[in-house]
């Protein structure tokens, strides 16, 4: 697959798939070939050609073959540091590509760990084949999320051959790497609920004066008093 392809692809997947993602980590290789890879990475190498630039991407082989590497002691490995604080739902995207030399046996992975952790190992896939462009999208996971720093890490595992036990010849046996974008989505903030407006209240209407009894007496007695003096008066 052309490389050109890959990388429109990749571009789509993030515009589409992770629309609210932010990007966290991107490198694109493209500056001038060199023996160090520079930027944000670090490398483990055994030779000084293992872990390089070339030809716009990140090459990882090893000329030193040897079995059983992992990623604490790998044949070659570029690395990077990239804080998660406040993100969930990583997603790592790259392009890769084996160089032409490599056999089926021959491995590129990918691991992470919290800094200083131990390394846990995301995603692998053998190096066999005629040098084709392919694409990878890796999640990685819940432990990853909200960190201060991580360390993810690109390594190889190259294998010995049997041409090469018999031969001084280096082999040039490993992978190529391109188009690395991590991305994340940010974690809501919890925000506490605003209380209730109060809900206003009707004055109560004053309350009517009610006349006590020794008051309705007097009142009676006046009453009384009145009518008789009328009488008296009609009567003269």
């Amino acid at each position: 697959m052309n490389k050109n392809a890959i990388a429109l692809g990749l571009a789509t997947l993030l515009l589409s798939g992770t629309a609210f993602a932010a990007p966290v980590f991107s490198d694109d290789f493209n500056r001038k070939n060199s023996n160090h890879v520079g930027a944000a990475w670090s490398e483990i190498e055994r030779n000084g050609k293992d872990v390089a630039i070339s030809n716009n991407a990140l090459q990882l082989r090893d000329v030193h073959q040897h079995s059983n590497s992992t990623a604490s002691s790998p044949d070659a490995a570029a690395t990077f540091s990239v804080s998660t604080l406040g993100l969930d739902n990583l997603l790592l995207s790259f392009a890769w590509a084996p160089l032409t030399a490599s056999e089926a046996g021959d491995t590129l992975n990918l691991s992470w760990r919290v800094a200083g952790g131990s390394w846990m190992d995301l995603w692998s896939t053998g190096l066999g084949g005629n040098g084709a462009w392919s694409t990878a999208n890796v999640g990685l996971g819940a432990a990853a999320a909200d960190q201060q720093s991580i360390d993810i890490r690109f390594w190889t595992d190259v294998r010995v051959s049997w041409w090469f036990i018999v031969s001084d010849s280096p082999a040039n046996e490993g992978a190529r790497i391109d188009w690395v974008t991590l991305t994340g989505d940010a974690i809501p903030v919890a925000v506490a609920p605003l209380a209730p407006e109060p809900t206003p209240t009707t004055p109560p209407e004053a309350s009517q004066a009610v006349p006590e009894p020794a008051s309705l007496a007097l009142l009676g007695l006046g009453l009384a008093g009145l009518g008789a003096l009328r009488r008296r008066q009609h009567k003269a």
